[in-house]
This record gives structure tokens, sequence and C-alpha cells, in this order.
């Protein structure tokens, strides 16, 4: 003969699962917020979203700056499309080390400078002073500011 099953199962099933609601509410935080239109909302920690403070640390790209590196990526994929490729001139180098110098950006100068010693471009001893002096100042700067610390 095979045994019933304990009705005391049954009849508890919705009071367990009751428990189980209340117990959820108690570990999964919420917190309140406001929409746009003024209503509270309580959300649990997974749908919070942190909000959006990029701009608060990054400097905006002046349409300059970007009319600028547009030109260099452009000449750059050229220059490696070209049948045979188009080999680094140091004039091409100390041209866009300039204007990323303009620009303020000593990681990209820093980067143009590598690939010049790898690549054995020969670059005139007053420019690679006037980087080195570029560089020292920008390492001077904060670090907000792309200093580097």
């Amino acid at each position: 003969k095979k045994k019933k099953k304990s009705n005391n199962m049954n009849r508890l099933a919705p009071l367990r699962t009751a428990l189980q609601r209340t117990q959820l509410r108690r570990v999964v935080p919420a917190v309140r917020l406001m929409s746009s239109s003024g209503e509270n909302h309580s959300l649990p920690w997974y749908q919070r979203q942190a909000p959006d403070d990029y701009h608060e640390f990054v400097t905006p790209i002046s349409a300059e700056e970007q009319h600028d590196r547009d030109a260099f990526f452009k000449e750059i994929h050229a220059m490696a499309d070209a049948d045979p490729p188009t080999p680094l001139t140091p004039e091409f180098m100390m041209r866009y080390t300039r204007m990323f110098m303009k620009h303020g950006d000593r990681n990209a100068v820093r980067t143009i400078k590598l690939i010049a010693k790898e690549e054995s471009i020969a670059l005139s001893d007053q420019f690679l002073s006037e980087t080195e002096e570029f560089l020292r100042e920008a390492d001077k700067k904060a670090y907000h500011e792309g200093g580097n610390w």
C-alpha cells in the first residue's frame, strides 16, 4: 500500500510562501526615488542606477580638436590601406605630435614618441627637447587635469 502524503504540508504552503515573501522584503533593501513627475518610487537594489556624472570629470573635446583627430585617423588609415603601405615619416610624426601637444594630450604624445623610437624614425634634437618639456609640464598638472601622479 502507498502511504498518503500528509495534508499538513499542503495546508502550510500558503503560510510558507507568505513567510518567504516577508523575509525577502527584509533582505532586499529598497530606495525611495523621485521620478521626473515627482512621484515616489521604491526600487530594490538590483534595479537602481547610478546618476550619470561623466560630464563632471571629463572635459569635452572642442570641434577643432575633433576635426584634427579625424584628419589624423583618416591619414593613418590611408597610409595603412595603401598598397604597399606608406611608411611613417619624421614630418608626419612631428606634425601630429605638435597637434596633440596643442590640444594637451600627453598620452598621445608619449605614444607617438614611443612609436617613433620603435620604428627607428629619426626626430630632430630640438623637437625631442620640445616634447620632453611638454611632458614634464604635463606631469606637473593635477591628476584631474591630465597630470601624472
